[in-house]
Parts: structure tokens; sequence; C-alpha cells
């Protein structure tokens, strides 16, 4: 099953929106969903997978991707400096804590940036997510 990736409450949607710079960074629109909750907060593998990317990639700050079973991929953004809980090829399951919120990349608080990716494409996690169950 599937599970939502942090606490908190949602403090930007998916879609356009001005830019916004932080720590060196800056980005235009918005191509996930950010869950606003305390920096050390716990980030949880939204489904089982596989860890595809555990790195620090520019805007995103430290970032970590999963495969999933059926193709899908989920992606975890502004995770905080030494708050990795898992490496590129290593299993994981539903609600396993992978890492831990930051502030890292164009970020202007602590915060996850949750992305769901079909193919080559990031798609809006929120209604991805409601029907699966959860509630964001």
């Amino acid at each position: 099953g599937w599970v939502r990736p942090a606490s908190g409450y949602i403090s930007s949607w998916y879609g356009n929106r001005g830019t916004i710079c932080g720590n060196g960074y800056c980005t235009t629109g918005h191509r996930g969903i950010d869950f606003a909750t305390s920096c050390w907060s716990p980030i949880y593998a939204a489904a089982s997978g596989r860890v595809i990317l555990a790195q620090r990639l520019s805007s995103w700050g430290n970032y970590v991707k999963i495969q999933h079973g059926d193709g899908t991929v989920t992606a975890y953004a502004h995770i905080a400096d030494g708050g990795y809980n898992v490496g590129v090829g290593q299993s994981v399951g539903a609600g396993q804590v992978i890492a831990y919120v930051g502030n890292t990349g164009a970020s202007s608080g602590c915060h996850l940036h949750f992305e769901v990716w079909i193919g080559a494409d990031r798609i809006d996690p929120a209604p991805f997510l409601r029907a699966r169950g959860i509630s964001v």
C-alpha cells in the first residue's frame, strides 16, 4: 500500500507559481507538493520499492528517488544535511523512514518537497495520493 510521506500541512501545491530562491538556488514552477513540518521530522517511503538515487542535486538539495514495482517513481527533496537514512540500491518498505526533513537547495524553510514521476513526467502528487486513500 501507500502512506503519507511526511507530517504537516501542504504549504505549496503542484503547478505554476512565482520564483522561489534559497541557499543560492532559484526555481520557477512547482512539480510537486510541499509538506511543511519541522526540521528533522521523518520522511517516509510512500510505498515499497528500491532507492535509485540518494545525493545532493542542485535546487532539490539533498534528494532521494525510489522506484516502485509498478514503474512509478517517488522523489523527496530538501533533506537535511546528514539526514539520509537509505542508500542507492537499498530496498525499502512503505512507511519506512528514508530521511529527515531539511532546508537544502532552493528552499526557504524546512519542508518535504514530494514528487511523483510516471516515466519522464512529474504528475500532481495530490490526486495520485488521494486515489490511494492518502489524505493531503
